[in-house]
């Protein structure tokens, strides 16, 4: 539907007890600014996912995409 903006604010106001909810609510807001190309946002977003919850299911995902997008914004440490 590519309504990223709403996608963030109703995320942004999601709460769970569920470490892997909570991780996935974070990854989704940076995918979200991914999508608005903003890509320092999104980043800040996955690695508040990956510090969220260091599960074997949302952890590998966001470090993926973290790492991904580091690279092509050139910060490469």
């Amino acid at each position: 539907m590519k309504q990223y903006d709403q996608a963030i604010s109703h995320l942004e106001s999601f709460s769970s007890d569920d470490d892997i909810m909570g991780a996935m609510a974070k990854g989704g807001i940076g995918d979200a600014f991914s999508q608005l190309n903003q890509p320092e946002d999104a980043l800040d977003y996955y690695e508040k996912a990956i510090a969220h919850s260091n599960n074997e299911f949302t952890a590998p995902r966001f470090l993926y995409k973290a790492g991904v997008l580091a690279i092509e914004m050139g910060q490469k440490d």
